[in-house]
C-alpha cells in the first residue's frame, strides 16, 4: 500500500521503520521534511522527492546522501543528528534526523526581538560548531537564517541541511557503503541506525567542493 497521497507528500500516520508521520513541515525542489514519531520521541524525517514530482531525481538522492555522509561524521550539540536512513516502498531515500522543534533564525529575531549580547552568545556558538565541523573534514557550504534554527526551550543554536555539504574524506557511491563503514545497523528495507565511528573505504568518490561558511554566518549576523 503506498504511503504517498496524489501530490506525492507522505500521508499522516504513514510508518516508515518504526517511524511514524504526523504532518509536513516544508520542503523544495529535491526533498520534503515531516515531524515523526519514533519510539515516542519527536523525530524530523527529511524524504526525496518522488521521481514524479521532482525536477531531477537523481540530485534529490544526490542531496540526501551528502547530507548523511557529512552527518556521519559530526556529533555536536549544535548540530543536528543523524538518526537512522533508509527508503520508502517508493524507494525514495530518506533521513531520520534529531527533531529542533524551535524557530529559523529569522523568525527568531522577528518575534523574539533578541538583544545583541543575546545574537552575539547565538553566533559564538555557532563559530564553535563550523570550527568542529572544519575539523571533521566537512563543509556546511549553505549557511543562511533558514538553516540555523534556535530551540525554543533553552534558545540553543543548530545548524541543520547539509544537503549541499562538502566531506573532504570523499563520499560513496551509494548510502548503503556509507553506513556500512560506519558500523551501521541494518534495518529492514535496506536501511540502517547508525552506531560507531566513521570510516571512509577505498576508491571514495569526492564531492565538489568550496563555500566559505564562517563568512556566510558573518553575513547572517
Amino acid at each position: 500500500m503506498s504511503t504517498l497521497n496524489l501530490f506525492g507528500f507522505l500521508k499522516p500516520g504513514a510508518r516508515l521503520e518504526g517511524c511514524r508521520i504526523r504532518e509536513w513541515k516544508g520542503g523544495g525542489a529535491y526533498g520534503d521534511v515531516y515531524r515523526g514519531v519514533r519510539a515516542g520521541l519527536p523525530v524530523a524525517i527529511k524524504v526525496s522527492k518522488h521521481r514524479q514530482f521532482s525536477l531531477d531525481s537523481s540530485r534529490s538522492d544526490e542531496r540526501l546522501l551528502r547530507e548523511l555522509v557529512c552527518l556521519l561524521r559530526l556529533e555536536h550539540p549544535h548540530i543536528a543528528k543523524v538518526k537512522g536512513w533508509a527508503r520508502t516502498p517508493e524507494e525514495r531515500g530518506y533521513l531520520v534526523l534529531e527533531y529542533v522543534d524551535g524557530w529559523t533564525l529569522a523568525e527568531w529575531i522577528q518575534r523574539q526581538r533578541p538583544t545583541f549580547q543575546q545574537v552575539a552568545r547565538v553566533f559564538a556558538k555557532l563559530a564553535h560548531a563550523l570550527e568542529y565541523m572544519h575539523g571533521r573534514g566537512v563543509r556546511h557550504r549553505d549557511i543562511s537564517l533558514s538553516n540555523i534554527m534556535v530551540r525554543k526551550v533553552d534558545g540553543e543554536p543548530v545548524l541543520i541541511d547539509l544537503g549541499a555539504g562538502e566531506y573532504s574524506g570523499g563520499v560513496w557511491a551509494d548510502g548503503r557503503a556509507a553506513a556500512a563503514g560506519h558500523h551501521a545497523l541494518p534495518l529492514a528495507g535496506g536501511g540502517a541506525l547508525l552506531q560507531g565511528a566513521p570510516a571512509r573505504p577505498r576508491g571514495a568518490l569526492r564531492l565538489p567542493g568550496g563555500g566559505r561558511p564562517l563568512l556566510a554566518g558573518g553575513v547572517s549576523l
